[in-house]
């Protein structure tokens, strides 16, 4: 059963086609034609259940849904496939120049893999009762969107750098299907409506309906911004992304108080440094002294091999502070900023109240009065010690050490660079700040900010 369509003009497009399933085994979808573009099929059954979530920017281009999780490949979800008219809708957010085409095939066979679905596991499921710092990576991509690597070898590569955790991030669709493997693995997606602007959600529990947001809102931003309230309401974590590629214009608009994170190192391994993660960090601060207190998070955006023959995950790594390891558990610690961002390996960080090493004060904590830093590296860095985004004491060495006194108003956090400049350590700060923000829209925002930069020069 072959399927077409033509792109239209329009800013953005919803095309919906049905089909009729009756007493079947598998359903199986192909991508026949169209764009290596963002743009994308939502499939629901006859109970209007979301079952696959499907995108073309990608180089795998057939996918089986079936009853049994075993047999059911990635981005569908297992599961009987009921009786009745079911509909599929093809999205597209930005425009796209020709056609595209699929096709809808029944019981053609099965293969059976040994996986996990990230998205339908419970999430307070601890995989180490340890209390303390675990090693992870919040940003990465596969074969299944435009990434050139399988899951399995993602599975190898984060057990060959020791992580802890992931999330898994492919463009604008959910991970149902992960090989079996020593890390956590936690259910996210990078919502990629263009490049405008890139957004992680963490800890999704169902595939995004992009098709409502679009009819709901009156707008790219209207929809967006109505996405993003409904899933910080159901208790996902979100992020923005990368905010400074090379050549980009954010130009949506929405409610920051729907994010939690902001992504100030990404992807530091890419040799053309196509990311300006100094800005990123500038705006990070922007934000805390407006009234905004978005916590840091890093992210490899690995997509293939392309750091020395490896996939660079872990470069950076994030490192979040909980009291054992489950989705649940580090999606609350970055939540609450009780994490710090390495591209480097040999980096401790303590800090605690200077009478008592054992009150230790976390990453993010809101606190008042005395609290030494500590912090070393296994070679000299330069440590830069930053008061309400200012520099106020660095030193090239292989230690940090220094008391400070948080006063009402005041944040602190601590930064390390290379001998070239370039950003090796950011920890999320600790502070006693009140400010209320007066601005909540992220054009406002990115405005101000844009101004502010233009003063300082």
């Amino acid at each position: 059963m072959r399927f077409e369509g033509i792109f239209s003009d329009e800013i953005t497009q919803l095309d919906t086609f049905t089909f009729e399933v009756n007493g079947d085994d598998s359903i199986h979808f192909n991508l026949l034609k169209g764009a290596f573009e963002h743009f994308f099929l939502i499939v629901k059954d006859s109970e209007q259940k979301i079952r696959a979530l499907l995108t073309y920017k990608t180089r795998l281009k057939s996918y089986c849904l079936s009853t049994s999780a075993l047999t059911s490949d990635n981005n569908t979800l297992a599961g009987p496939l009921p009786n009745g008219t079911w509909s599929l809708e093809m999205v597209r957010t930005y425009p796209i120049a020709g056609s595209y085409a699929f096709e809808i095939e029944f019981n053609l066979g099965t293969r059976v893999r040994e996986s996990q679905n990230p998205m339908l596991l419970s999430q307070d499921i601890c995989h180490d009762v340890r209390t303390g710092w675990y090693r992870g990576d919040f940003h990465l991509h596969s074969a299944y969107s435009d990434g050139r690597i399988s899951l399995e070898e993602i599975c190898e590569a984060c057990e060959d750098k020791k992580m802890e955790f992931t999330s898994m991030t492919d463009h604008s669709t959910v991970t149902t299907s992960f090989p079996k493997c020593k890390h956590l693995v936690m259910p996210g997606t990078e919502v990629t409506w263009d490049d405008d602007g890139h957004y992680n959600i963490h800890g999704l529990k169902e595939f995004p309906d992009y098709a409502k947001f679009i009819r709901e809102g009156k707008d790219k931003s209207d929809a967006l911004d109505h996405m993003f309230k409904y899933f910080n309401e159901k208790g996902c974590v979100l992020s923005i992304n990368h905010p400074f590629p090379r050549g980009w214009e954010l130009r949506h608009n929405y409610d920051i108080r729907s994010f939690h994170n902001l992504e100030v190192i990404n992807a530091p391994h890419l040799l053309n440094e196509e990311v300006n993660n100094d800005r990123a960090i500038q705006l990070f601060d922007f934000l805390w002294n407006n009234g905004h207190y978005l916590y840091a998070v890093g992210g490899s955006d690995a997509h293939k091999k392309n750091y020395f023959d490896k996939y660079p995950v872990g470069i950076p790594t994030t490192k979040v502070y909980t009291e054992g390891l489950s989705t649940e558990r580090v999606l609350n610690s970055i939540r609450n900023g009780h994490a710090y961002i390495q591209t480097i390996e040999d980096v401790e960080v303590l800090y605690h109240r200077p009478e008592d090493e054992k009150a230790i004060v976390l990453p993010g904590e809101r606190v008042l009065g005395e609290v030494l830093l500590n912090a070393r590296c296994t070679h000299r860095v330069n440590w830069q010690l930053i008061l309400n985004g200012e520099i106020i004491k660095e030193n090239y060495s292989l230690r940090f050490k220094e008391i400070i006194d948080v006063k009402s108003g005041e944040y602190y956090r601590l930064q390390a660079r290379d001998e070239e400049g370039n950003i090796v350590l950011f920890v999320n700060p600790i502070h006693d700040m009140h400010k209320e923000p007066e601005v909540f829209m992220f054009q406002e925002l990115l405005a101000a900010f844009k101004q502010e930069e233009v003063a300082s020069v």
